[in-house]
């Protein structure tokens, strides 16, 4: 009974989602995800379980009619492997979900990474920091590479702001500032690799480097230009981007930070 109950729930949110009553579909996505009790750290019973699994199935199958309940969903993404134990296995997994992405139309992947980057933000607040979600982002940047320019050009100032934010956040061992720099440096090369760069977006790509070391202690600074050393020597496709690296340059100069970009 409880299973039909959840599926019909499921059922109206796809529904009123292709018909674009998101409000409806939103709130019918939000219920199955309070039911799962994750977001409250609470245990998990058969119930909670059971929900869990609809609710995952639901995200990877019917992804594109869901709009602002990815955050939600999202944050149960993250929380989800600090519950539940390795002795327990479920059907679905949520990796099947950032798969799927690739799929989605451009409104509603820029939902869902907005979401993802609210989530990344979030994690690292609050006593215990969590990096899954900017890994996840790493991660979904690539199953997005057939995306245009145009499009990548929406989803890459969301996905840098958050990232700029994650950097410049100076805790006293600078991990959080050291991964992020290392994201910010997969997703570009993949991007200059990938993408055929027009109206020089090349120099928006690189330009997100340029706003953190300007912001950052020599420490992170080194990290940033060790990064830039390595975009070069992988890339061919920097262009008009050079006119980032020196300006990095200069400022490295100015700060007296000796270490090259290029080896």
């Amino acid at each position: 009974i409880l299973l039909k109950c959840i599926d019909n729930i499921l059922l109206i949110a796809r529904i009123t989602g292709m018909t674009s009553q998101y409000d409806i579909s939103d709130s019918c996505i939000e219920s199955i995800c309070s039911l799962t009790n994750i977001i409250d750290s609470k245990p998990l019973k058969n119930k909670s379980k059971l929900c869990l699994s609809s609710l995952i199935r639901f995200s990877i199958v019917n992804g594109e009619y869901i709009s602002s309940s990815w955050k939600t969903i999202l944050t149960i993404a993250s929380k989800i492997d600090t519950i539940i134990t390795k002795k327990e296995t479920f059907i679905y997994s949520f990796d099947q979900v950032f798969e799927v992405t690739k799929k989605f139309n451009i409104n509603i992947f820029t939902s869902f990474i907005s979401a993802l980057c609210e989530v990344s933000s979030n994690e690292i607040k609050g006593d215990t920091t969590r990096l899954y979600a900017l890994r996840k982002i790493v991660e979904v940047s690539e199953n997005n590479l057939h995306r245009n320019q145009k499009q990548w050009e929406i989803i890459y100032k969301i996905i840098y702001e958050n990232i700029i934010q994650l950097a410049t956040t100076h805790d006293e061992s600078s991990v959080i500032s050291l991964i992020a720099i290392d994201s910010l440096r997969q997703i570009v090369i993949k991007l200059l690799t990938n993408l055929s760069m027009q109206n020089n977006f090349e120099v928006n790509l690189l330009m997100p480097f340029e706003l953190i070391f300007d912001e950052s202690p020599i420490s992170i600074c080194e990290s940033i230009l060790e990064a830039l050393g390595n975009i070069v020597e992988v890339s061919s496709n920097i262009k008009n981007g050079w006119i980032v690296m020196f300006t990095i340059l200069k400022t490295a100069l100015d700060k007296k930070i000796h270490k090259e970009i290029v080896h």
